[in-house]
């Protein structure tokens, strides 16, 4: 090793080594230098005793002014964004709000409110119930306040009093409590009540009964009732409005529309059946209890007087009413007598023979006598059970139709003049005349016998001619 070394090496590291402090520097023995030792920068420390070696802190970075500015800028733009997304759910919470299905959209419950609605009374005038108020024509509804109020049920009763055992129509002819109503409706009862439009109630009885007409009178104890209006049938017309009232199906108070389907019908019913009436014939609803009710015009008054309809298991919507030109002078005759003053009798009873019968046993058709009432003038004219009746004033008769006609317009006292055919058990057969006066018909039903359920052959069926 070489140990001798350069002076100016030396002075120039100790010039350098001036400048750096060391702490405890090796000095050899006699001054005299020894080789250079490594002395570490100042700002390393020695690690501390032990082998630990602490974290070197990091060092501190300063930001620059332009990411400065660009962070606060960041900021803003947020802050706008956030405070329009605010804006924006407040005003669509704010239309959900005013939504009608609101409740349903945010599942909220609504709250109960009571509302108390203001209900108006409906006006009530005059002028609603005329179609036509100068010719006096009126609405349905207005026929339905003019007619019902002198509409009546009839309640029959039997042996038991405490249930009706069948019910009808009837009619207020007077204020007075006259009502009338088909003589069916009271034929062979024995008590009636009467229910009113009001709801009371009335005992009735019977004042008088035509069965040849099928119409009757009863009486009520009661004053101030609602007479009905009258009209006349002479000026109906096929397809004219009209309208029923009466306790159909025992439904009081019902009134029905419907219009004229024909008029100058001939009907026998079943308990008219040696006889005809005439109907108008109109297709209102009319029904079992509708029988004695009002057929009303679109005037309100009474055209007709319910009485009979064709089956419903067969035919639709024919009903007939007697027709009020005919029976009012009916219903003034038993209301002032109790009975048709006007009707006459013969006082006798028949069968219908009819042409192939007549020609079996070689006699005439006609009326074949069977009874004879002994208080009847006719019994006085020499007639016998089985005389046939063949002519009456010239007309040929050959059952109720004929005898009608002739009748007709005849008064009690008035001759009638019979051409009578004969045929004796032995002889010859032979025809004969003879005159007889009308009897007046004072009972208070006619006497023509209707037929019971067990008679087929009506032709076989002996009828009163009264």
């Amino acid at each position: 090793m070489d140990n001798n070394f350069d002076e100016n090496k030396l002075n120039d590291s100790a010039e350098m080594s001036e400048n750096i402090p060391v702490e405890n520097p090796v000095q050899q023995e006699n001054n005299v230098p020894t080789a250079p030792q490594y002395i570490p920068p100042q700002n390393m420390g020695m690690p501390p005793q032990g082998g630990y070696i602490p974290p070197k802190a990091p060092e501190k970075r300063r930001i620059s002014m332009g990411c400065f500015w660009a962070l606060i800028s960041t900021v803003i733009v947020l802050f706008i964004i956030v405070v329009v997304l605010v804006v924006l759910i407040a005003r669509m919470s704010e239309k959900i709000s005013d939504s009608p299905f609101s409740g349903s959209i945010i599942n909220q419950k609504a709250e109960q409110v009571v509302v108390e609605l203001p209900v108006a009374e409906k006006p009530v005038l005059e002028e609603e119930f005329y179609a036509n108020k100068e010719t006096g024509l009126l609405t349905p509804v207005g026929v339905a306040k003019t007619i019902l109020p002198s509409q009546v049920q009839i309640k029959a009763f039997d042996e038991v009093p405490y249930s009706y055992v069948s019910s009808g129509s009837g009619v207020i002819v007077t204020a007075d409590g006259y009502i009338v109503t088909n003589a069916h409706v009271v034929d062979g009862k024995t008590d009636f009540a009467v229910e009113f439009y009001d709801g009371t109630e009335a005992e009735a009885v019977i004042v008088g009964m035509d069965k040849k007409s099928d119409l009757a009178i009863i009486k009520v104890e009661k004053d101030g009732l609602t007479p009905a209006q009258f009209g006349t049938s002479s000026n109906l017309v096929i397809g004219e409005a009209v309208a029923l009232a009466g306790a159909g199906a025992g439904f009081e108070n019902t009134v029905t529309y419907g219009y004229v389907t024909g008029l100058g019908r001939e009907i026998s019913t079943d308990y008219i059946s040696s006889s005809t009436i005439l109907c108008i014939q109109s297709d209102v609803a009319l029904n079992p209890g509708n029988s004695g009710g009002a057929l009303v015009n679109m005037y309100g008054q009474v055209v007709g007087i319910a009485v009979a309809l064709m089956d419903h298991e067969t035919y639709e919507n024919i009903g007939f009413s007697i027709a009020v030109d005919d029976a009012v002078p009916i219903i003034e005759d038993l209301i002032a007598q109790g009975y048709v003053s006007t009707r006459t009798k013969v006082g006798i009873s028949y069968v219908e023979i009819g042409d192939a019968v007549a020609s079996s046993y070689d006699i005439k058709a006609g009326l074949c006598v069977m009874d004879i009432d002994p208080t009847c003038n006719v019994a006085q004219a020499g007639l016998i059970p089985y005389d046939i009746i063949t002519e009456m004033d010239g007309v040929r008769v050959f059952g109720a139709d004929e005898i009608n006609k002739v009748l007709a317009g005849k008064l009690p006292g008035d001759t009638l003049t019979l051409t009578i055919f004969r045929k004796p058990v032995a002889g010859e057969a032979y025809e004969f005349t003879a005159d007889i006066i009308l009897e007046a018909d004072t009972t208070s039903f006619s006497g023509y016998s209707a037929p019971t359920e067990t008679q087929e052959d009506k032709s076989e069926n002996p009828f009163v001619i009264e």
